[in-house]
């Protein structure tokens, strides 16, 4: 009789779990979508990540497909002694990730025969002549900008030149090539990073 019970039970639990599963839309169990079964794991692992590495900052992101984004969220307040939250529209400083963005930039143009890496960069931008201590003996090349070794200072000596809204960073920029100068002459070996 007790082995009649297990195997009646556990046929009972085999035909429970051939309906599950061949009817995925059952109204009791909701599944998630192979894409939102990413984004949630994605999310998990920002925020694990982030209390992980105590980082002392704020993160926004943001999935695009195509054209359209289909997830963002942010981490953290953007200021936290002023407590402004961060949100999707939260501009942040891209500091260094740039220059990944930037290499793979100036590479297309080296590809499409646009710029050589040995041109000088004053050729495209008059305007780096204004800096600090530039000469003759003193002009930089893409080469040396993608290098490190342009023998550029690493920040300008321009108050807040990292700061500002985002309609004047060309302006910013601009205003900060005459406050930056040289640590060394361009091209001789000495990296340096300079923002």
């Amino acid at each position: 009789m007790k082995t009649k019970m297990i195997i009646s039970v556990s046929m009972v639990f085999m035909l429970i779990s051939i309906e599950i599963y061949s009817n995925p839309l059952s109204n009791d169990i909701k599944h998630e979508t192979p894409l939102q079964a990413v984004i949630n794991e994605f999310d998990r692992q920002l925020q694990k990540d982030l209390s992980d590495d105590h980082i002392n900052g704020s993160i926004s992101a943001v999935i695009v497909k195509g054209n359209q984004i289909i997830w963002s969220k942010a981490y953290v307040p953007s200021d936290k002694a002023k407590n402004i939250a961060a949100d999707s529209e939260t501009i942040y400083r891209t500091g260094s990730i740039s220059k990944s963005f930037t290499a793979f930039l100036m590479m297309q143009l080296v590809q499409d025969g646009i710029i050589d890496l040995n041109d000088p960069i004053e050729k495209y931008l008059p305007e780096i002549r204004q800096l600090d201590g530039y000469s003759d003996s003193t002009k930089i090349t893409f080469k040396q900008l993608a290098s490190h070794t342009s023998g550029l200072a690493r920040e300008p000596k321009l108050k807040d030149a990292a700061k500002g809204p985002i309609e004047g960073w060309q302006d910013k920029i601009l205003l900060s090539i005459p406050k930056t100068s040289f640590n060394s002459k361009p091209g001789v070996n000495q990296w340096g990073q300079s923002h």
